[in-house]
């Protein structure tokens, strides 16, 4: 039967062959297995975890995916053919490729690339006061303008929102200020 699942966890990778005796084809074409833990949802009824070794190939996408190595993250939503009596739980690449499961998981890594600065930056205004008035003088200076940027559709609201939490997390500004300025750009 088919189901959606999405991963919870990605455990571990394992080679199907020693590194030593690959050739170049393989280290490119090749496959690899990853335990994976799954939160499958079928239609209608309960949701329920399995966890179990998947074969991913390494160059997952084909061709145009040459200079990649694709990577199963929590949070991808993966399409899965399930047995009646859900022990044995399949999933179908093809399909994840042919609905853009690719591109899902590279906004995914981006995202989170995104979120990781973020927190460093916030991290490091944090151990900083003197950058992080630095920082508060120019938001205070500029935010205004920007926040009325992105009501107007001149500036990405996003990385307005993401400027303003490293801005909240570093100290530079209070959680009442950062949302004072989201609320004047219509995120909040």
């Amino acid at each position: 039967m088919s189901m959606e699942a999405v991963i919870v966890e990605v455990a571990t990778r394992r080679h199907f062959q020693k590194e030593e005796d690959q050739s170049v084809l393989d280290s490119y074409f090749g496959s690899e297995k990853w335990d994976l833990v799954l939160d499958v949802s079928p239609p209608g009824g309960p949701a329920f975890r399995h966890a179990g070794r998947y074969k991913i190939a390494r160059r997952l996408g084909g061709l145009r995916a040459i200079n990649k190595r694709w990577r199963p993250l929590p949070g991808l939503a993966l399409p899965v053919l399930v047995s009646a009596d859900r022990k044995k739980v399949e999933v179908d690449w093809d399909a994840f490729v042919a609905r853009g499961g690719i591109d899902q998981g590279e906004a995914l890594t981006n995202e989170r690339r995104t979120q990781q600065g973020t927190a460093a930056l916030g991290k490091m205004l944090a151990k900083n006061p003197k950058k992080a008035a630095q920082q508060r003088e120019f938001a205070l200076a500029h935010f205004p303008n920007q926040a009325m940027e992105i009501t107007t559709g001149v500036r990405p609201a996003a990385e307005f929102a993401r400027s303003i939490s490293s801005l909240v997390q570093g100290g530079a500004l209070t959680e009442a200020e950062g949302n004072d300025f989201l609320r004047a750009a219509g995120l909040l």
